[in-house]
């Protein structure tokens, strides 16, 4: 496959705690804290390339040593980067603290550079040639509706978070796939099930659904094809990032034209093989 993957969305720098052993509310935790680049789009961007994909990168990295730090993983990673932004701002930086069963506990989010990849930024993007666009929650609602008039390749979507979700909804019937959790589903249907969620989701005009149920697996639907798949078992260990993995595994297996099933279950092994990674990582 020639033509890249096309990724819109946050680049930024993650700051991670994990507590020693019982993480306590209201108190300070001895444990962790780790730095590291991340962002939705760049972490799905990161999984498509080390999949042997081509793919490009249209962010918004800023003028400090985060955003220096952010250039250097992309390119040593192999994520082209001639679409992103260079701006004289401060890089986005999420900083979350997980619990000690490694979930997050709590978490916040800056991502105001965001606002400059706007629908002029957008426009300026070429409208062809790649296999797949995806985006990312992150751009406002005048950007993701930006793309979605703008770009005539497939797309495809994640929501990143409940607040963010219901940026999608005006361009649902644009998605050739979205990949939401069940939480997220809920929030954008008002149905409380996967199957009920996903066909709303597909009576709103969505070509393929993806909602992801975390260790329960991947709940699929497109026409008349519904399905649940269980997840493959992973040693204990912090989850985040499985998401976005599991998002790059299905951009991967649509853009080289897979059935449902197979663009499914690519996914599944995307996310296995990260939470593997993270577990290793976490017992040294």
């Amino acid at each position: 496959m020639k033509a890249p993957v096309l990724v819109i969305g946050g680049a930024n720098m993650d700051i991670l705690g994990m507590p020693g052993e019982h993480f306590a509310w209201r108190d300070s935790n001895i444990g962790r804290v780790t730095l590291s680049p991340g962002g939705v789009g760049r972490n799905i961007a990161q999984h498509i390339a080390q999949a042997g994909i081509p793919v490009e990168l249209a962010c918004v990295l800023g003028s400090d040593a985060f955003g220096q730090a952010l250039v250097a993983s992309c390119d040593g990673l192999g994520i082209g980067l001639r679409y992103a932004l260079r701006a004289d701002a401060a890089s986005c930086v999420y900083m979350a603290i997980h619990d000690d069963g490694g979930d997050m506990a709590a978490a916040i989010n800056d991502m105001r550079a965001m606002d400059l990849l706007d629908e002029q930024a957008i426009r300026a993007l070429p409208a062809n040639g790649f296999s797949l666009c995806l985006l990312d929650a992150n751009l406002s609602r005048e950007a993701l509706q930006a793309a979605a008039n703008h770009m005539q390749v497939p797309l495809m979507a994640d929501p990143v978070s409940c607040e963010k979700a219901a940026r999608l909804t005006p361009i649902l019937n644009r998605l050739r796939a979205f990949k939401p959790n069940l939480m997220e589903a809920q929030c954008l249907t008002g149905r409380q099930t996967p199957q009920d969620a996903a066909a709303a989701l597909l009576q709103m005009g969505v070509q393929q659904v993806f909602i992801s149920l975390g260790k329960e697996g991947l709940y699929c639907a497109a026409g008349d094809e519904h399905f649940h798949l269980p997840a493959l078992p992973v040693p204990p260990g912090p989850a985040t990032g499985a998401g976005d993995a599991m998002t790059a595994g299905l951009c991967c297996a649509i853009a080289q034209g897979f059935s449902l099933r197979d663009i499914a279950q690519q996914g599944l092994r995307f996310a296995h093989h990260h939470l593997v990674q993270r577990a290793a990582e976490a017992a040294k």
